[in-house]
């Protein structure tokens, strides 16, 4: 989580279960630090900005910016073999190409990703569904099915969590 105070409190609030980390940064492919864009809506925050086109939604209101650490999640995660069958669920708000550049690593560990992926983006140069789903495929992932999506009022689906199966593993589970 890169939003300090809210690290501080998911901290707080998981890590009395003992076997969960927090780590106070945002992901991508390099190492360094990055300009985060706070939003009155803490969900909506990025280190994309809002697309021009989205600037008048309720949710893109930003209230703030401030350099957080960005890191790549092979980093973070260095030197751990995950001992178990894993899941690595994405959620960044734009930024899912550059998560997946920077934990080919934990990539390899896993069994399944899920991916919020936008269909009509939202953010500046946020990639469509499309060129998510082709990052994923490249890399050995097969798409077994969207387990939620959001929809405008007009019925449009905007954007969506797609599950995602190591290829090999889809195959033995007849997913396709």
């Amino acid at each position: 989580e890169p939003l300090p105070d809210l690290a501080e409190q998911l901290l707080g609030t998981v890590g009395r279960a003992g076997d969960v980390e927090v780590h106070p940064v945002a992901l991508g492919r390099v190492d360094g630090t990055t300009t985060f864009y706070r939003h009155r809506h803490d969900l909506s925050s990025s280190v994309l900005g809002v697309a021009d086109d989205a600037r008048n939604e309720p949710w893109a209101v930003e209230s703030s910016s401030l350099e957080v650490p960005i890191r790549r999640l092979d980093g973070v995660l260095a030197g751990r073999a995950l001992d178990r069958a894993g899941l690595l669920k994405i959620d960044v708000q734009g930024s899912e190409l550059e998560v997946l550049a920077g934990a080919q690593a934990v990539l390899g560990q896993i069994d399944a990703v899920v991916v919020e992926t936008a269909f009509e983006p939202r953010y500046a140069a946020q990639p469509r569904f499309s060129a998510v789903d082709e990052a994923l495929r490249g890399l050995g992932w097969t798409l077994c099915r969207p387990l939620d999506f959001r929809r405008e009022t007009d019925g449009r689906i905007v954007e969506a969590d797609i599950l995602y199966r190591r290829a090999t593993e889809a195959k033995k589970r007849g997913a396709i």
